[in-house]
């Protein structure tokens, strides 16, 4: 595909919030404290969420993957939040039904192909229950990390 790593400082395991409006604002948070992105870059990607939902039913729940193509981009990188509670994004399949999410991943990617691709790869990745699992019991940002990274 193309070198990327997942960075443990961008992955927070259970993370604690109402609806996917905080969840985005967190994880952009982590993306602008890391300076991969402008702070404006959470205002494009809430509104790209209102025009296409981004929430996926898996095998083992749902998962959402919100994304923006910003210039707001300075650096590709992915947030990710395994959440402690689910929270309702509408799913990406019909946009008027919502689903209940466990885990988002917030995507800061620079350039279409280089985001056409990863998006590629994470859905080739949720569409394994085993995977899934196992990413959802990893416990440590650390952890998930390296195994995000290695099925990537």
């Amino acid at each position: 595909m193309f070198d990327f790593s997942f960075l443990p400082e961008l992955i927070i395991p259970n993370l604690a919030v109402n609806n996917k409006e905080e969840a985005i604002t967190y994880l952009s948070k982590l993306l602008e404290d890391s300076r991969l992105v402008e702070r404006n870059y959470k205002n494009d990607v809430l509104s790209r969420e209102k025009e296409f939902s981004t929430g996926l039913p898996v095998k083992n729940g749902a998962i959402a993957i919100p994304h923006a193509k910003s210039t707001h981009v300075f650096n590709n990188g992915v947030a990710v939040g395994t959440l402690k509670k689910s929270v309702y994004f509408n799913s990406m399949e019909d946009s008027n039904l919502e689903i209940p999410v466990d885990m988002v991943m917030l995507l800061a990617i620079s350039e279409s192909d280089k985001q056409l691709k990863m998006l590629q790869a994470i859905m080739r990745l949720l569409s394994n229950e085993e995977i899934i699992d196992t990413l959802k019991n990893k416990k440590g940002s650390k952890d998930i990390a390296k195994q995000f990274t290695k099925l990537i």
